[in-house]
This record gives structure tokens, C-alpha cells and sequence, in this order.
């Protein structure tokens, strides 16, 4: 699971708490407490303890000053060490929750429309969806695999596990309501059977195959395309080319 930008900053500043209280602790050590803080590892142990709220008891202040660096620090402390369980609890959840069997909601649902669906994760889709990225496209990625779907989750993009042989499962993602729909999953019947259903599912959408080898191409172009179908050979097309292609 990739670190979240809100956890590093939590565990930046609970560092920076850490290396105050060593230093303040050792500053003030040798008379505001009731054990003279007498050396760095000292220091850092009273921090760790009290900053915990363990609070052995062994070290205490025994001054004004010292209980006030005291209480500063348990609530800078506290206040850090609360506000990291929770964004990491926050980031796992909705991370989970997300990624739940794959599945889509019917307002994730209900919102599909005008978007770009990418069915498989193959080169040339991993490509058109880094550009899609850049550009703020509105797109959807469909994989088999639920590890690879979930991957693409974690890097902040909408990915669905789905059976691109499935027409249960195609149905879910609005086919007829897309912007265009790119077919790339290097291996003939897997590619066949998707068209067939594509077809079927959005009749009138721009669909794109990507075709990696001549036998996908021969078997798609035997079918006989539409007049919304393309078949994209992949050793005379990049993945920009496809993406301004659908401008």
C-alpha cells in the first residue's frame, strides 16, 4: 500500500515532537525533575513515555517549568500520535471500501456518462490511461484480474474488476453512454468475444481494438467492422495516436 501524502506529513511532525522533547528534556534536565535528565538516551526516553502516555513514573517534574514543558508536550504528542491513526485509518478504509470486489455502485453508476472505457490493462491501455490522467479525461478501467484492478485503484484512478466476456458484467458500466470504448487484451477470443458484447451493449459508440499481433486484426476484421468500429494495429499506432484520434 503506497504511503499517502497526509501520513508522511503526520509522521513528519511526530518527529519533529520526538527531537523537541529529547532536546527541551535534556536543557532542562538537570534540575526541574526529580531524576536529573543527564544524558541524550535519558532525554529520549522520557519523551517516548510520556508522548505515549505510558508514563512509568520513574521521571516526573518537580518544577513550574518543567510541568509546563511537560503537559506541552504530552498534548503535542497526543494531539500528532491521534491525528496519524486517524488518516491512516481514514486512507485504509476508503481505500478498501473502493476496492471492494471490484464492484460499482449505482451512483458511481448513475454518473457514467461521456466517459472513456478501457477494457484490459494491456500496454497500449496502461499508456492511453497515463494520458487520460494528464489530461483529466473522464475514463473507467475494466480488468479481469482484481489485483491488477486494485493497483490502479491505489494510484487514485477508477478501476473495476469485470469479465470482458461478461455481458452481466459489461452492462454495469453504462457501455451506451460512453465516449468511446478501446478493446485491448492480447488474446484472440478474449478480444472477439468483448466486441461481440460491446456491440451488442453500445451499438453506436466509437470502439476501438487494439489489434498486437495480425491474427487478432484477421480475426476482428472477419466479423466485418461497423461503421463505429476501428482496429488499431499496435506496430503502426502509439498510444497518443489513439488518444487524438477520439479529440
Amino acid at each position: 500500500m503506497r504511503i499517502g501524502p497526509v501520513i508522511t506529513v503526520y509522521a513528519a511532525i511526530l518527529l519533529l515532537v520526538v527531537i523537541f522533547g529529547t532536546a527541551f528534556s535534556y536543557a532542562l534536565g538537570a534540575t526541574n525533575f526529580n531524576i536529573p535528565i543527564s544524558n541524550p538516551l535519558t532525554a529520549l526516553y522520557f519523551t517516548i513515555i510520556t508522548i505515549s502516555t505510558v508514563g512509568y513514573g520513574d521521571i516526573y517534574p518537580v518544577t513550574a517549568v518543567g510541568r509546563i514543558f511537560t503537559m506541552i508536550l504530552v498534548l503535542a504528542g497526543i494531539s500528532t500520535f491521534i491525528g496519524a491513526v486517524t488518516a491512516i485509518s481514514s486512507d485504509f478504509m476508503s481505500k478498501n471500501v473502493a476496492k471492494l470486489s471490484g464492484r460499482i455502485s449505482g451512483l458511481e453508476r448513475r454518473t457514467l456518462s461521456r466517459h472513456h472505457v478501457l477494457i484490459g490493462t494491456d500496454f497500449i491501455n496502461q499508456d492511453i490511461a497515463d494520458k487520460f490522467r494528464r489530461e483529466r479525461e473522464n475514463f473507467i478501467i475494466l480488468s479481469a484480474d482484481k489485483t491488477t484492478a486494485d493497483r490502479y485503484v491505489d494510484d487514485g484512478l477508477r478501476a473495476f474488476v469485470a469479465d470482458p466476456t461478461s455481458e452481466t458484467d459489461m452492462r454495469k458500466f453504462e457501455m451506451h453512454r460512453a465516449r468511446s470504448i478501446i478493446i485491448d487484451l492480447n488474446e484472440n477470443s478474449l478480444t472477439v468475444y468483448a466486441l461481440l458484447i460491446v456491440r451488442k451493449l453500445a451499438p453506436n459508440v466509437l470502439t476501438i481494438v487494439v489489434a498486437q499481433n495480425s491474427e487478432i486484426a484477421e480475426r476482428v476484421s472477419d466479423l466485418g467492422l461497423k461503421k463505429n468500429e476501428r482496429v488499431i494495429n499496435v506496430s503502426s499506432h502509439l498510444a497518443g495516436e489513439i488518444v487524438r484520434s477520439l479529440k
